[in-house]
């Protein structure tokens, strides 16, 4: 559910990569699919094939029965609820609206949607056996005495020298404690921090 940005597309805002992909998928489809039906395709396409390529279309671009590319539960399941399913009385999800063909196509964010399948990329995108937190098990391993536990950060401050922390030491509750670096690399969720 990674995010794609630039400051030229949406208004600046960011897309939800599954939601550009879905939305250039099924607009892609729609119009492969509107060509297919108007007959433009057959002397490329027998008739028989037409039909497979109507139905695998219709499939991977999440269309309706005519072959439109619109809101609805299929298309929001590729690219997101504007509110997931849920329990109780009001558990029902909330389809999202896809973007317009021309939106899809005017943000240029659809050329970030190859990244996973470019060669040199493909090695890169795993999962360790066991779990995404071994790898950082295994940097705690590699840094052995320089991690601290147990420690609640009370603040981050950023300035021309560095970065500060003030922390609370768990085995010493209430303590407050600074630490001092060039950098600080923060895993906090923003909604904590």
């Amino acid at each position: 559910n990674a995010y794609l940005h630039s400051t030229a597309a949406a208004d600046g805002k960011p897309q939800r990569y599954r939601a550009v992909r879905a939305d250039y998928h099924g607009h892609v489809a729609e119009l492969l699919a509107k060509a297919t039906r108007s007959n433009q395709l057959d002397a490329a396409v027998s008739k028989e094939d037409q039909e497979k390529l109507l139905a695998s279309l219709q499939w991977w671009g999440a269309l309706d029965k005519d072959y439109r590319y619109s809101r609805s539960r299929d298309s929001s399941d590729r690219r997101g609820y504007d509110k997931d399913a849920g329990g109780g009385l009001s558990g029902d999800p909330v389809p999202s609206t896809p973007m317009g063909l021309g939106d899809v196509l005017g943000t240029t964010l659809w050329g970030r949607l190859p990244f996973g399948d470019l060669y040199e990329m493909q090695t890169t995108l795993m999962q360790p056996v066991g779990g995404m937190d071994r790898i950082g098990m295994a940097f705690a391993h590699e840094l052995d005495g320089l991690i601290r536990y147990r420690a609640r950060v009370l603040d981050i401050h950023q300035d021309e020298q560095g970065v500060r922390v003030a922390f609370e030491d768990g085995a010493e509750p209430g303590s407050r404690h600074q630490a001092r670096a060039d950098w600080c690399v923060c895993t906090i969720p923003l909604s904590i921090l």
